[in-house]
């Protein structure tokens, strides 16, 4: 039997500013790290999170891979703005993603 109050907890939860950085971006620590001045920088694991599944460490729960969350439904879209970031929840518009392309365009 469902427990409502925890389903909609969950909910909750999942629209919070933390719940959409798990969604949109991963685990903290294994898809990307926070930086001293607040911003984030995504880890080797979240380079290619995609296109390579990289199994998740013990350290972070383990028995699956890519470090997303896999309930495929999206409270917030990726593009909206986080609250404690100031930048999208989207990992390839963070400031770090955008300068990196920003020197593989300069250098092509």
């Amino acid at each position: 039997m469902w427990n409502l109050v925890r389903v909609l907890s969950f909910i909750d939860w999942m629209a919070s500013p933390d719940g959409l950085e798990y969604m949109h971006a991963g685990i903290p620590g294994f898809n990307y790290e926070k930086l001293a001045d607040g911003t984030y920088l995504k880890t080797a694991a979240g380079e290619v999170m995609f296109s390579e599944n990289p199994p998740v460490p013990e350290s972070f729960g383990g028995g699956w891979n890519d470090g997303n969350q896999k309930i495929n439904q999206w409270i917030i879209a990726d593009v909206s703005t986080n609250p404690k970031t100031g930048v999208p929840y989207y990992m390839d518009l963070w400031p770090a993603a955008i300068e990196k392309m920003n020197i593989f365009q300069k250098n092509y």
